[in-house]
């Protein structure tokens, strides 16, 4: 049997967990929480609470060029928080615009592509899992 231990609650259920070299990442309905658990330490993260089920990952440094790993926590209004290890928010990635503008036309061999920007609505992504691949 393993050693079963609670490091930290959370003031709400909780929607995505991740670990990356000694740090857990906890991402509940209200806010995320980055913990050392080896020197048994906690951070939230950002100063905003949300609410509802956004996700948050690791994303390994060491597989983009040796930097720091980075970490994303998903954001009310399709807007994401790239963070650093320490958990200071470094960045907010905003979306909506992108995702307001219409579909591009699929190009095939056999017919010529049309555009119609009246095409498409302006939608709204709350990114309730985030996975590094």
């Amino acid at each position: 049997m393993f050693p079963v231990q609670t490091i930290t609650t959370v003031d709400s259920c909780v929607v995505q967990l991740d670990y990356l070299d000694g740090r857990l990442l906890v991402s509940s309905l209200t806010r995320c929480f980055l913990c050392d658990t080896e020197r048994e330490k906690f951070w939230k993260i950002g100063n905003k609470e949300r609410d509802g089920e956004y996700g948050a990952c690791f994303f390994p440094g060491k597989f983009a060029g040796s930097q720091q790993p980075l970490i994303y926590c998903a954001r009310p209004g399709s807007r994401m928080w790239e963070v650093n290890f320490d958990g200071e928010v470094l960045s907010t990635h905003q979306f909506k615009k992108l995702l307001a503008l219409p579909p591009l036309p699929v190009i095939t061999a056999s017919s010529e592509p049309r555009y119609d920007p009246t095409v498409g609505s302006s939608q709204s992504l709350s990114f309730p899992r985030l996975l590094h691949l």
